[in-house]
């Protein structure tokens, strides 16, 4: 999630109108539309830039939208704190690895 200051920064450059536009691409779209697992990893990593679970769940809805594996795939394995989390509830679910998850999905 970008910082304020990124994001100020990049409306002075004029890139913050794609950032805006890009967003909202899940509206309206039901939770059955997305692997329950990578929603509630993306769920648990959102939760940490706004205040309810509700609003966290739009923006991973958002990036799942773009990449069906946002979370596992993408964002997972450049930050290690999105990968502990995953790594979590992957095994709630009965993985023992992300690379377990990803064989059994692709």
């Amino acid at each position: 999630m970008k910082k304020l200051n990124e994001f100020l920064e990049e409306l002075k450059e004029g890139e913050a109108i794609t950032t805006l536009k890009k967003q909202g691409l899940a509206k309206n779209r039901s939770d059955k539309d997305f692997d329950p697992i990578e929603l509630e990893i993306g769920t648990a990593v959102e939760f940490e830039h706004v205040d309810d679970e509700e609003g966290a769940k739009e923006i991973a809805k958002d990036h799942l939208a773009e990449n069906p594996h946002y979370y596992t795939k993408v964002l997972g394995p450049a930050e290690d704190e999105v990968m502990e989390k995953a790594k979590k509830i992957l095994k709630d679910h009965g993985y023992e690895s992300v690379e377990d998850w990803l064989d059994e999905i692709e």
